[in-house]
């Protein structure tokens, strides 16, 4: 019952009527009854099998969505299948095994296939019929690698028509007396398979002829084929009156790192070849002379191709002779010029030394200049101007002693900048700190509060020295005295009527100074200069460094001294500047 189900009718039963039996949505094409309890349902999508007892059905895995044209089943685990388009194919033991195509491709239409008495199978389709030994079909089952012998008939074997049809179960009738009657375009074929007498191809192999670029070569020359060719062909044959689709002859080319493939002859019988590199080579030709297994004619035909000249052994060692020579060529010539190059740059080195002495020699004549030429009178004029200001304050005329102060102040201030910026112009030229030695911090503050406590006074600030006495630290007294000075002099400089507080002390391996004053604040981007690392960039916008020069100084001086600056400052509350050293 077509897109219906399938329905069963008791036929012992004269006037019983079909019933529906299961419901389907195949289109059931052939029925096969392998046990009593397994029926197998071919569709035009595919192969089912059946439990009629559980109505289960279980989907033949391998050949969904093929054509299922018949099946043949001799055994309960036996069942032979053939398809519309896709062959066909053994269902033997839960395993599917699908079988090559003939060289025309004819067998890929396969309407049915029937066995005959001496254990040949017969497969027809569109284009004539196929005999083939049942015993080779599940030996290549087994071992995929075994060939097969297919042999043809059409109307030249007395056939009246080469179309065979299908569509029908069942597809063949196979009679008592050996007949088989098969279904065709013309009508019933009757024939006796079990009286067929095929004729095999079973001669040897010849080689007719061997030709390179159009000239014919004796068979002696193949030992020393000259290594530049066009092509050169193989002409094979064999003698067979019966039809030609019955000779399958098939030949492959063995050499060094060649897989066997092999293929078909042509129908001409020329093997052609072209584009080898030299070596050894075998040309393998198999011809299958019947049924049965390892039934085949083998004939081995061995040539050899000469290397061309650009693969022979002296060309190589040519090669390496000139590849050694070249590269000592170019070590030499790099070689000289990597000395030329030396001694350019030797001579620029040179000269660029003697301008950096010349330099330095001219800088340590300006530093000993000012040394001794303005440092001198600076303190010379300092003295003076304490002194003056000294007389003039017990004299006690109010006109005379403000501008004493501010001279004094003046002096005093530009002789102690002098001296840092002197301090600070030698490591410079020394190019990093100088010896290492014990330093009392109490004791080295307290020297720079006698240089500021007369000028913090005068502004109505006191200076309070919180150091513990016995706190030291080891590293280079000049420098930290140079960054210390500039750092309580900015806090002078800014506080007015107010304190400042100098503090220090040791905490995870370091130790901190902080100078803390009441004064108006830093400027927040003035903190973020000296905060930052590089004291440049912070990655995103430019930072200004501050106009005067005691800041700077104190940032070159942590970075030669490995010190840690920070600045944490509240508008018009007061900043702390802390200086940290690692011991």
């Amino acid at each position: 019952m077509k897109e219906t189900g399938l329905a069963v009718l008791d036929k012992k039963n004269k006037a019983a009527e079909p019933y529906l039996f299961i419901s389907l949505n195949k289109d059931v094409t052939y029925l096969q009854q392998t046990a009593d309890d397994i029926l197998y349902l071919a569709t035009g999508t595919g192969l089912y099998r059946m439990h009629l007892s559980s109505k289960r059905i279980d989907t033949i895995k391998g050949l969904e969505n093929m054509y299922v044209r018949s099946m043949y089943a001799p055994r309960t685990d036996e069942v032979w299948i053939s398809t519309y388009e896709d062959g066909f194919f053994l269902y033997h033991r839960d395993s599917l095994t699908s079988f090559p195509p003939d060289r025309d491709n004819y067998l890929s239409a396969t309407h049915c296939i029937v066995e005959d008495n001496r254990g040949f199978l017969w497969l027809t389709t569109n284009k004539g019929l196929f005999q083939v030994a049942k015993n080779d079909l599940l030996a290549y089952a087994k071992n995929q690698e075994q060939p097969l012998y297919y042999h043809y008939y059409d109307k030249s074997a007395g056939f009246n028509t080469n179309e065979f049809n299908g569509g029908c179960q069942p597809c063949a009738v196979k009679l008592g007396s050996g007949y088989v009657s098969l279904p065709s375009l013309n009508g019933l074929v009757f024939f006796n398979p079990d009286s067929i007498r095929p004729g095999l191809p079973g001669n040897a192999l010849f080689l007719d002829k061997i030709e390179m670029d159009n000239r014919a070569l004796d068979k002696s020359e193949l030992v020393h084929l000259p290594g530049q060719f066009g092509q050169i062909k193989f002409y094979i044959s064999s003698p067979y009156t019966g039809n030609k689709k019955n000779l399958h002859i098939s030949y492959t080319l063995a050499g060094k790192n060649l897989s066997p493939v092999w293929l078909p002859l042509p129908e001409d019988g020329a093997i052609s070849f072209s584009v080898l590199p030299a070596g050894s080579y075998t040309l393998i030709v198999r011809k299958l002379n019947g049924f049965g297994k390892d039934n085949y004619t083998q004939k081995n035909i061995e040539w050899v191709i000469a290397p061309a000249w650009y693969e022979t052994t002296w060309f190589y060692t040519a090669c390496i002779l000139l590849l050694i020579i070249c590269m000592w060529l170019f070590i030499r010539f790099r070689f000289k010029y990597i000395k030329n190059r030396n001694r350019v740059l030797e001579k620029i080195v040179t000269t660029k030394t003697k301008e950096l002495q010349r330099q330095t020699e001219i800088q340590d004549k300006i530093i000993r200049s000012v040394s001794h030429d303005i440092q001198t009178p600076l303190q010379y004029q300092k003295l003076l101007a304490q002194k003056l200001y000294n007389g003039l304050l017990s004299d006690g005329n109010p006109s005379t002693i403000e501008p004493a102060k501010i001279l004094s102040d003046s002096a005093h201030r530009l002789f102690y900048m002098v001296e840092n910026l002197l301090k600070y112009l030698k490591v410079q030229m020394a190019e990093g700190p100088g010896c290492t030695e014990t330093i009392g911090l109490f004791a080295l503050v307290e020297e720079k509060l006698m240089i500021f406590k007369e000028i913090a006074a005068e502004k109505g600030t006191i200076i309070i020295n919180n150091i513990p006495a016995e706190l030291i630290l080891p590293g280079d007294r000049q420098l930290l005295s140079v960054m210390l000075h500039n750092i309580i002099d900015n806090a002078v400089k800014v506080t007015r009527k107010g304190r400042i507080d100098i503090n220090a002390g040791l905490a995870d391996g370091r130790v901190c100074i902080a100078v803390e004053d009441t004064g108006p604040g830093m400027h927040a981007s003035l903190q973020e200069w000296i905060n930052t690392a590089a004291g440049i960039s912070t990655g995103e916008k430019e930072i200004a460094a501050p106009h005067g020069i005691g800041l700077m100084m104190v940032k070159e001086l942590a970075v030669l001294t490995g010190a840690g600056l920070r600045v944490n400052s509240i508008p018009e509350k007061g900043t702390c500047f802390s200086v940290f050293f690692m011991i």
